[in-house]
């Protein structure tokens, strides 16, 4: 790791393992710590509403939590993720992959 080349700039720390460890631990915490927290709070069952609503908001949460997490703690650009385009298949009945 003495050598490591990289083609945008960030820190050194970033790319250690404990980093790496503190950075999943920060993005996991949060959605079981929620889970738990609500589960043992609890004395209902959760309404439909609550069934919505949680899940939007804290999936959406966790994800841009973990969009950050990647940008700003590891120091890796978000095109690093390798998004690819899906190829459409020539003929609707035959799949191309």
């Amino acid at each position: 790791m003495a050598n490591l080349q990289l083609d945008h700039p960030s820190k050194m720390w970033q790319h250690s393992r404990f980093t790496q460890v503190i950075a999943v631990v920060l993005a996991i915490v949060p959605i079981y710590g929620f889970a738990i927290w609500s589960h043992l709070t609890k004395d209902r069952p959760y309404t439909v509403g609550e069934m919505m609503y949680y899940p939007l908001v804290f999936g959406g949460g966790s994800i841009l939590l973990i969009l950050l997490l990647l940008r700003f703690v590891c120091g890796e650009k978000i095109s690093s993720l390798n998004l690819k385009v899906r190829k459409r298949p020539s003929h609707p009945l035959r799949r191309n992959y």
